[in-house]
């Protein structure tokens, strides 16, 4: 070899080894420099020391260890990005850090922080979840999740962003695995430099993938866009309640609000309330705080309560046979039903007697209940004997009853008539009387019998 050396210590001058199979060493130090050294301890372990230190070592498993608090790795020609060890903690990097594969935090409660400040912070509840925190104690700090797109030409139904909630691993299958329910938020046009209309849409599934139940739009229209499927408001309808016992609906052409149970009122509370036509252009009915109630036709108040009861501008008309105003009571009577009240005209006209004749005019009656009032003007002439029998009274007496005579001379003082059935009937004081006996008379007749209905 050329140089001498020192057999006990293993240390040579320089040495130029050329050809060599196999060279063992149990360490290698610098020239000059005790205190860094390379050594192999026969222990499967290479140890490097520096500064005599022991700083690395590669073991049998070809781990790399790093034995010094806060030592670094550094890479790059400058070792401009650092992997720095902090002392029972971890490590840091000053570059950014790319997982190519998974990421796993395999302690309970791990957290990762953002920010210089390490404000934000993402931790793990046990068996939970996750935690997003803001960290800063100020008043008014909140964390907040932003969903972005990359998209730099919006067009209308192009969606945003979107969450969605499914159960992959469900063993059913088939349905069971399909989306199951996801908020979108979706543009409702071009956007543009004085536009971001969008709404969020609301889907559900219920053996499907998640369909759209509920919109709200860009201007705060919330909306249920399908019909009920029945009267009962069970499917796409707004429900309130423990029991849903109010449910609001939309079903065919028709709008509904449902309280579901027979207990149950439905009550709106207001000094005023109105209900109007769809255009706002009417009032139908409604009511005021110490004003009372009232209802409209044609825009028009035809009936409202006042101080003193209820008034109506109008006419009152009981539609059907039979119905009627009580008076006097509390319950449906017929001996307190006012159940009729009519007025008009009727026609007399002479059933017997061809060889007289009559005159009649002003021919009128009025009917409250059974009770009918009648009156008419009727002159005489001929003599024929037969009895005085004036028909077409407007409704059939139960009786016979009297009727009064107004403006006859005292030479028809005898005359009485009397109602039977639909019929005036001349009377005296003997019997009948026939139109001989009131030949020439003019008298106003005025009666009031008791109809048969």
């Amino acid at each position: 070899m050329g140089r001498s050396r020192d057999r006990a210590s293993g240390d040579f001058d320089d040495l130029n080894i050329t050809n060599v199979g196999t060279l063992q060493l149990d360490s290698i130090y610098g020239d000059g420099d005790g205190n860094t050294s390379l050594a192999f301890s026969g222990s499967d372990v290479i140890t490097v020391t520096t500064g005599g230190t022991v700083a690395a070592t590669i073991d049998d498993a070809q781990n790399l260890n790093l034995l010094t608090d806060s030592a670094v790795l550094k890479f790059g020609a400058d070792g401009d990005i650092n992997l720095t060890h902090q002392h029972n903690v971890g490590l840091t990097t000053n570059g950014d850090f790319t997982v190519g594969d998974d990421l796993i935090l395999s302690s309970d409660s791990s957290v990762i922080k953002f920010g210089a400040d390490s404000e934000i912070t993402l931790t793990h509840d046990h068996n939970v979840g996750l935690l997003l925190k803001h960290a800063n104690t100020a008043d008014n700090s909140f964390p907040r999740i932003t969903l972005q797109t990359g998209d730099t030409d919006i067009s209308a139904d192009d969606v945003l962003g979107s969450i969605k909630f499914q159960a992959p691993d469900e063993g059913a299958g088939t349905d069971a695995i399909l989306v199951a329910a996801s908020i979108d938020a979706i543009s409702e046009g071009d956007f543009s430099a004085s536009s971001n209309a969008t709404k969020l849409n609301f889907k559900t599934g219920a053996s499907e993938t998640a369909a759209t139940k509920m919109e709200l739009s860009s201007v705060g229209v919330l909306s249920i866009p399908a019909d009920g499927s029945d009267l009962t408001g069970v499917t796409n309808a707004i429900h309130l309640g423990a029991s849903a016992d109010m449910k609001i609906f939309h079903n065919g052409g028709n709008n509904f609000i449902l309280t579901d149970q027979a207990s149950q009122s439905f009550t709106v509370l207001s000094d005023i309330v109105r209900f109007n036509t769809r255009n706002n252009g009417e009032s139908l009915f409604g009511a005021t705080l110490d004003g009372g109630f009232f209802a409209k036709y044609d825009n028009t108040t035809t009936l409202q309560t006042i101080s003193g009861g209820v008034q109506v501008d109008g006419d009152i008309v009981l539609g059907g046979s039979g119905n009627g105003i009580n008076l006097g009571v509390t319950s449906n009577t017929n001996s307190n039903t006012l159940d009729d009240y009519e007025e008009g005209t009727w026609t007399a006209s002479q059933s017997v007697g061809g060889n007289s004749s009559i005159t009649v005019d002003d021919e009128q009656y009025v009917k409250v209940g059974r009770m009918v009032h009648f009156d008419l003007v009727i002159s005489f002439s001929g003599s024929d004997v037969d009895r005085v029998s004036i028909a077409g009274l407007p409704f059939t007496a139960t009786n016979t009853a009297a009727v009064a005579t107004y403006f006859a001379s005292s030479a028809y003082s005898d005359f009485k008539a009397l109602v039977s059935g639909n019929t005036i009937l001349g009377a005296n004081t003997t019997g009948d009387a026939s139109y001989a006996e009131v030949e020439g008379m003019t008298a106003r007749f005025s009666g009031t019998y008791m109809a048969t209905a």
